[in-house]
């Protein structure tokens, strides 16, 4: 690169040195304008023939350096952080909010952080024993209105892990035995 650079200012001192000269013989003459023409000209065809050896490195944007690459690692530890910490918040809330209802449940919250980096909650599990039809209403509507999730977000399960069926107001079981 230095040695291309070097080459390029030897080459433009010569043709710098010949239109001196050139122009010092037809001092104050009728081809004093046109020998000047010629010796831009050359001076820009001896500079862009010189460019092409100069191969100029270009930074390689696509790669990260070791910093860039511990800061983007940080920043989603730290995105993964919070969305743990939110999960587990809205857990609390909701399972606050439902024993002050009466209503004894374990909650568990799932979110993501999408690709332009905003926290959704993607599902609300309910484990809880037989649920009456407007408790569950009332939970969903608690659901709806602190975390901002439809019906069809929210799971509802039994305290073994399966799928809960829906009671009655009566407390029967409102699945049929088949």
């Amino acid at each position: 690169m230095m040695d291309a650079i070097a080459t390029l200012i030897q080459r433009l001192c010569a043709c710098g040195l010949l239109c001196g000269v050139a122009l010092s013989l037809v001092k104050h003459s009728g081809q004093e304008g046109i020998l000047r023409l010629c010796c831009a000209c050359l001076m820009v065809v001896v500079l862009f023939t010189s460019l092409p050896s100069l191969q100029l490195e270009t930074p390689d944007w696509d790669k990260q350096s070791p910093l860039q690459r511990q800061a983007d690692e940080a920043m989603e530890q730290s995105l993964e952080y919070q969305k743990t910490q939110i999960c587990q918040g809205a857990e609390a809330y909701l399972e606050q909010q439902t024993e002050q209802m009466g209503i004894a449940c374990t909650v568990t919250v799932l979110g993501e952080i999408g690709e332009d980096r905003v926290f959704s909650i993607r599902q609300v599990t309910i484990r809880s024993g037989a649920l009456l039809g407007s408790q569950k209403e009332a939970i969903e509507q608690l659901c709806r209105q602190s975390l901002g999730i439809g019906a069809e977000q929210i799971v509802w399960k039994g305290e073994d892990g399966d799928a809960q069926d829906e009671v009655g107001h009566a407390g029967i079981s409102a699945a049929q035995p088949g």
